[in-house]
């Protein structure tokens, strides 16, 4: 794995605060973080340039965590993981849209109980009803004390950002990053699964 310490010191540019790591090493500072102080996160989820998906965890501060990874969907993704000073503006944008901020929201059962009644006789009741939970601040994990929690939300692109929403240092850190991932594939996989 690439650990080479990446810097862009020019101003309102990318700024990479950690080596390139595994992305459980990542996400796990990530959770840790959240857990301490869950309010104002963004999370966005584009298809990555080449196999796989980008994962950008943007914090109320102004700094990100991106995530490669091979797969969302499969039990042991090959993935890896960076820390920037920065967030893009067009990009922050992007993940804002408009929407609550992610994070984790208790449901009560009572509220449970009427969203699943609601949902199929009237869908604007069940929809008022998640109207409610989101607009509760979002709370650390370890703090929900209801069965079920509403985790979100999490804007999703089912394509790669366009490149007029995407900055040149952006740019060249995900090509660092897809460079790296598709090595890691290569050495899980064979060479056969890229193409």
């Amino acid at each position: 794995m690439a650990r080479d310490r990446l810097m862009y010191l020019r101003p309102r540019v990318l700024v990479i605060l950690a080596d390139v790591v595994p992305y459980e090493d990542v996400l796990r500072g990530v959770l840790e973080e959240y857990e301490r102080s869950p309010k104002g996160w963004r999370v966005l989820v584009t298809k990555a340039q080449g196999p796989g998906h980008d994962v950008y965890f943007l914090r109320p501060g102004g700094t990100m965590a991106v995530l490669k990874m091979e797969s969302l969907s499969i039990p042991d993704p090959v993935g890896i993981g960076v820390e920037a000073a920065s967030v893009d503006g067009k990009l922050k944008g992007l993940a804002e849209g408009g929407s609550h901020p992610f994070g984790f929201r208790p449901v009560s059962s009572e509220l449970l109980g009427k969203m699943l009644r609601g949902a199929s006789s009237r869908p604007q009741s069940a929809s008022q009803l998640i109207g409610e939970i989101m607009r509760q601040e979002p709370m650390p994990i370890g703090s929900v004390g209801t069965p079920v929690v509403l985790e979100g939300p999490v804007v999703r692109f089912p394509s790669t950002l366009p490149r007029s929403l995407v900055s040149a240092k952006q740019r060249e850190l995900d090509a660092l990053l897809q460079h790296e991932l598709e090595r890691m594939v290569r050495k899980k996989y064979g060479d056969s699964y890229l193409r």
